[in-house]
């Protein structure tokens, strides 16, 4: 990466006044206005120097200035209310940056900053009970851009799902298919079935007949127990529904490595041991009296920030463990703080090279023991997440607890208009999901509506295509502008879903992405490659310049997009990238330009387009080139 080249020298002449000083403080200023890096060094030393941090900056500059000849990339310096700004030679360094994507084409922004370290990504974790909503495709989008910017910069990433077929809402479906007699089978997905009909069903009768909840009740203990023919039944039912989820997440484009069961985190004592630790260090406690007596529990007066609640039950007096109690035992192996190991087997029925946790197992468990524990959980479980990072934390200290990351989202409701599109009547803007009552918006129904009305538009506008490359064509546009709406909005706010805003041509869009990109395409199939003329000599406009800085900067963004854990930045690059070509082509001629500008151009399209192409990848987009 080209940028990375100015960096550097960036860093030398910095050295060259604060010889001493190991963090120079560069960032990536907010407007081009004040360069392409910016230093706040003269704040953080000031004081060390006797100076303010103004006067420190100018003397700074001053000497830099004396020295600015022996670097190649650096054009000017500026010190500006005590910042440093440093400017980059764009015409020296745009045919260095051409070249070295087109020479590394697909590998182009690829670094070492992960150096091998192993991180465990665990996302999607829908309860195997229904078919995906689209809260669950948030989940899964963040989380597998998360899992390719990593790989892209040499972490050692596997993906995890975590398949619950323990609990109450498995035991709601067991409940329906043994005491309520509902059948088994269906017209319709067994995932949606279970989903839409007997868990909806068996949840409206809980009111009418309370004694069913004693039932349901000793089911859950008998699943707990992992033995019997009810708790195989749970695992059947959980398997059965799992295969559908995962297909529907491979046609988000999402993958995983492992499938761990929470019935297994107890099966192979991981509970046990995680438990036995906690005693030991005298963190849990069984309650003798009051209402939680014989449970055991978590004091909430050891929970930094959570005093004043009640105390956290991990052991139900009966017995039976929570989910937190679970997580924490589950927590424990992600980090390599338990003995306790799982055994794996191969799932090539499901995907090929899928591995699950099994009674039955052979392969050893190579996910144990992480350098970083990611789990994508939606908002709603921030309290559990913060006393789970906390109880790691009392147990076995803050870097040990700072390894354990909760990756936040908020969850994904539909304006009104686009549940109304999907068959449900709103009675407010903004519509929300709720399982029990039936209304939640299955991610294959909502890619199967964007399909058809991409489908429409290709055939009106692609006659020549057959049903096949149409259909495969308007799949691959779906998956894309639905990615790209479930990524753009901060993820720590309310993502309010709607087609039209989804399908937009222009903006910001996954189709509006696709669509630039397209038109590169478009452009280079017109372009005689072989026979471009030089350019060394030729001298950027400004928006060619504004072009090859940023494509200069790609690797810079990736690292830092991985770095902070945010594909959103990236997100955010492509668009601007896509904003700054289609701006630029509308202003200037390519194909019919006269020499050298031609040929420079060419080359500019030909590497946005491999820039494009490497962002919407790392963002589970699909590239096409006709729309």
């Amino acid at each position: 990466m080209t940028f990375s080249y100015f960096k550097k020298e960036v860093e030398e002449i910095l050295h060259l006044y604060f010889k001493d000083e190991r963090e120079l403080f560069l960032e990536i200023p907010p407007s081009e206005d004040f360069g392409e890096l910016s230093s706040t060094i003269c704040f953080k030393v000031a004081n060390k120097y006797g100076k303010k941090p103004n006067e420190l900056a100018i003397e700074v500059k001053k000497q830099l200035d004396q020295a600015i000849g022996r670097f190649n990339f650096i054009k000017k310096i500026e010190a500006l209310n005590g910042y440093l700004n440093f400017y980059m030679d764009v015409d020296k360094i745009s045919k260095l940056t051409l070249d070295e994507i087109s020479e590394k084409r697909q590998e182009y922004g690829k670094s070492d900053i992960g150096k091998g370290k192993k991180v465990l990504i665990e996302h999607t974790n829908a309860n195997p009970n229904k078919a995906l909503h689209i809260g669950h495709a948030r989940n899964t989008c963040l989380g597998d851009s998360l899992a390719r910017l990593l790989k892209f910069t040499n972490h050692k990433v596997i993906v995890l799902d975590y398949a619950d077929d323990t609990g109450s809402q498995m035991a709601d479906l067991v409940l329906g298919f043994t005491k309520l007699g509902l059948p088994m089978e269906s017209q319709v997905r067994f995932d949606k079935y279970c989903g839409d009909q007997v868990y909806v069903k068996v949840n409206s009768l809980y009111e009418k007949d309370p004694s069913l909840l004693l039932e349901k009740q000793k089911i859950i203990k008998e699943i707990d127990t992992q033995s019997g023919e009810i708790a195989k039944l749970s695992k059947e039912i959980a398997d059965r529904v799992l295969k559908e989820q995962i297909k529907t997440c491979a046609r988000l484009g999402a993958s995983f490595d492992i499938i761990n069961w929470e019935s297994d985190v107890i099966r192979f004592q991981l509970l046990k041991e995680a438990l036995d630790t906690l005693q030991k260090k005298g963190l849990i406690y069984k309650e003798t009296k009051g209402s939680l007596k014989g449970c055991v529990v978590i004091k909430s007066e050891i929970v930094k920030g959570r005093e004043m609640e009640s105390d956290k039950v991990l052991i139900r007096s009966d017995g039976t463990s929570t989910y937190l109690a679970k997580d924490i035992g589950y927590a424990f192996w992600k980090l390599g703080l338990s003995n306790a190991r799982f055994k794996y087997r191969y799932r090539n029925d499901i995907a090929e090279g899928l591995l699950e946790t099994s009674a039955e197992g052979v392969v050893d468990d190579f996910a144990y023991g992480a350098d970083l524990a990611i789990s994508v959980i939606d908002a709603r479980q921030t309290r559990l997440q913060d006393i789970l990072k906390a109880v790691i934390e009392l147990a076995f200290g803050k870097e040990v607890a700072n390894k354990y990351i909760h990756y936040r989202y908020e969850v994904v409701a539909l304006s009104d208009k686009a549940a109304s599109q999907l068959g449900y009547e709103a009675d407010s803007k903004v519509v929300h999901m709720s399982s029990r009552k039936g209304v939640y918006f299955n991610v294959d129904d909502v890619l199967d509506k964007l399909k058809e009305v991409i489908r429409n538009r290709l055939v009106k506008n692609q006659p020549n295509l057959s049903d096949d490359e149409i259909s495969d064509l308007s799949e691959k546009i779906a998956v894309s502008a639905l990615r790209y709406a479930l990524l753009k909005i901060d993820r720590n706010k309310l993502l309010i879903f709607d087609f039209d805003e989804t399908l937009r041509i222009e903006g910001d869009s996954g189709v509006y992405i696709l669509y630039t990109y397209v038109r590169t395409k478009g452009i280079l199939k017109k372009a005689s490659l072989n026979e471009l003329s030089d350019f060394k000599n030729y001298t950027l406009n400004e928006m060619e310049s504004r072009l090859i800085k940023k494509l200069s900067m790609f690797g810079e963004i990736v690292a830092k997009a991985a770095s902070a854990l945010e594909p959103q930045l990236l997100l955010i690059y492509m668009r601007d990238l896509c904003d700054d070509f289609n701006t630029f082509y509308e202003k200037y001629p390519v194909l019919t330009a006269n020499e050298p500008a031609k040929s420079f151009r060419i080359r500019l399209v030909e590497a946005i387009s491999e820039v494009l192409r490497n962002s919407m990848n790392l963002l589970g987009l699909k590239p096409v080139d006709i729309m």
